[in-house]
C-alpha cells in the first residue's frame, strides 16, 4: 500500500467535551440514542429535550456515534451544529478529512471492535479509552478524500431517492387531503357517492403466520418481525430466516411490492410501512398485519396509505390498543375503526391518480437498499487498500 501508515485512532481523532446549553439546540439538531437509527441509518427528529438543559456541543463535519449497544451500529456525519446527549460520543478531528473519518467508523470491523471492549451485559457501552487504540491503515490525505468521495456518490444518490419519496409522499398527502378532507361529502345528508362505514369496508388485514420457534434459522427466506418496521420503512438487514419449505405454511403472508404492513403490539403500535419492490420472498410474522389489497397491492395502495396517515386514525389505532401492560389491538380492532367510505368511481380515480407516486416509491426504496449493499461491500476494502483509487494505485 506504499505510503500507507499503521496508526491508531486516538492519534488522530479526539472526543468533543464542551457543553452548550438548551438555547442553542432543540428538537431537529438535538442528538440522543433515541432518535439515531439503526444499521447506520442516520437520525430522525429528537421526540424530547434533555431534562438537564445541557449537552455535547457537535459541529459541522464531526462524528456522532450513539455508545450504548454499539451493536446497533448507530452513528450520523452531522450536517448541523447542535447538542448530544452524553451517551452520544461526538469525534473530531483537524487531520484527517472529515467524512473519511465517518466511513472508516461506519466499518463493521469497528463496531466489533467497539463491542469487544465494551462493559456491561444489559446494556453495553464502549470504553472511550479503547475506543481510540482502534487500529488501521491510513492513506495519504488526498486519498483520504478520494474514498470519501466516492462512497458519498453513493450516500448521495441514496439521500436523492429518500428526499424524492419524501416529496411524493408529502403530494399524496396534500391531494388526499384535498379530495377527502378539505371537500364535504354532505350537506346535511349522506351524498350517495359516500357512505358512512369503516376501515374494513375497503380492505382487510390479517396478523401474520404464527411461526414456530423451532423453524428459525440463520439463513433462508426473510420474515418480517415488528422490529424490522422502522421510521425510515423497513429494515430487511436484521431478519430471522425459515426454510423453503416452510413457505406453504404462510401461503396467505407472502408480502409483496406494494403490501402495506402495520405493527401491532408494543412501543410501535400503529407504525406502519411499504413493502419495496424486491426479488426474494418475504413473509409476515405474527403481530405484524397485513393489509389485503389485491394481486396488485399497488393499485389500491394509495387511498389507505393516506388514511393511515391520518391524525385521527392513527390515535384511534393508538387508543384502541390500550388497556393492558403492553399496547395491543387486534385486526378487528382495525377493521372497525370508523370512517366516510367514497364511491368506487372516486376511489378509482384517486387510486389511479397517485398509483406511479407510489411504484417510484417502491422503486426508490428497492434502489437504496442495492446501493446500500454496494456501499457496504466497497467499504473495507477500500478501507484496507484491497482497492486502490487512481492515481493513487492499481486495483488488486
Amino acid at each position: 500500500m506504499n505510503n500507507w501508515q499503521s496508526v491508531k485512532l486516538g492519534s488522530f481523532v479526539r472526543y468533543a467535551t464542551d457543553k452548550i446549553t438548551s438555547d442553542g439546540f432543540g428538537l431537529h439538531n438535538y442528538i440522543s440514542t433515541e432518535n439515531m437509527l439503526q444499521d447506520k441509518a442516520g437520525i430522525c427528529e429528537a421526540a424530547g429535550m434533555p431534562s438537564t438543559g445541557f449537552a455535547t456541543h457537535y459541529s459541522v463535519g464531526d462524528t456522532l456515534i450513539s455508545n450504548i449497544r454499539p451493536y446497533f451500529k448507530k452513528i450520523w456525519f452531522a450536517d448541523r451544529d447542535g447538542g448530544a446527549s452524553n451517551d452520544v460520543l461526538v469525534f473530531k478531528t483537524d487531520e484527517l478529512d472529515k467524512k473519511y473519518l465517518y466511513y472508516l467508523l461506519s466499518q463493521d470491523e469497528f463496531f466489533n471492535y467497539v463491542m469487544a471492549g465494551s462493559k456491561g451485559t444489559k446494556m453495553p457501552r464502549g470504553d472511550k479509552e479503547q475506543i481510540k487504540q482502534f487500529a488501521f491503515e491510513l492513506p495519504s490525505l488526498p486519498e483520504q478524500k478520494a474514498i470519501a468521495e466516492m462512497l458519498s456518490a453513493l450516500d448521495d444518490k441514496i439521500e436523492a431517492n429518500r428526499k424524492e419519496s419524501e416529496t411524493l409522499e408529502a403530494i399524496a398527502a396534500a391531494l388526499f387531503k384535498s379530495w377527502f378532507v378539505d371537500f364535504e361529502p354532505f350537506d346535511g345528508k349522506m351524498s350517495d357517492d359516500w357512505k358512512e362505514g369503516c376501515l374494513g369496508d375497503y380492505c382487510s388485514i390479517k396478523s401474520g403466520f404464527a411461526f414456530k420457534s423451532s423453524w428459525w434459522q440463520q439463513h433462508g427466506v426473510r420474515v418480517i418481525k415488528i422490529k424490522n418496521i422502522t421510521e425510515k420503512g423497513f429494515d430487511l438487514s436484521d431478519c430471522s430466516f425459515v426454510s423453503d419449505d416452510k413457505i406453504p405454511y404462510a401461503r396467505d403472508f407472502v408480502a409483496l411490492a406494494g403490501d402495506l404492513l402495520i405493527a401491532m403490539t408494543g412501543a410501535t403500535i400503529g407504525k406502519f410501512a411499504i413493502i419495496p419492490q424486491c426479488e426474494e420472498t418475504l413473509l409476515v410474522n405474527q403481530r405484524v398485519g397485513k393489509f389485503f389489497l389485491g394481486a396488485e397491492p399497488l393499485k389500491k395502495l394509495p387511498f389507505l396509505w393516506c388514511t393511515l396517515r391520518q391524525d385521527d386514525v392513527f390515535n384511534e389505532i393508538i387508543n384502541r390498543g390500550q388497556g393492558s401492560a403492553q399496547p395491543n389491538i387486534s385486526p378487528t380492532d382495525i377493521m372497525t375503526i370508523p370512517m366516510i367510505i367514497p364511491s368506487d368511481k372516486v376511489l378509482c380515480n384517486f387510486n389511479e391518480a397517485l398509483c406511479s407516486f407510489f411504484e417510484k416509491i417502491t422503486f426508490n426504496a428497492a434502489q437504496n437498499k442495492k446501493l446500500a449493499q454496494i456501499r457496504d461491500t466497497l467499504l473495507p476494502r477500500l478501507m484496507s487498500g484491497k482497492i486502490r483509487i487512481p492515481p493513487f494505485g492499481g486495483n488488486k
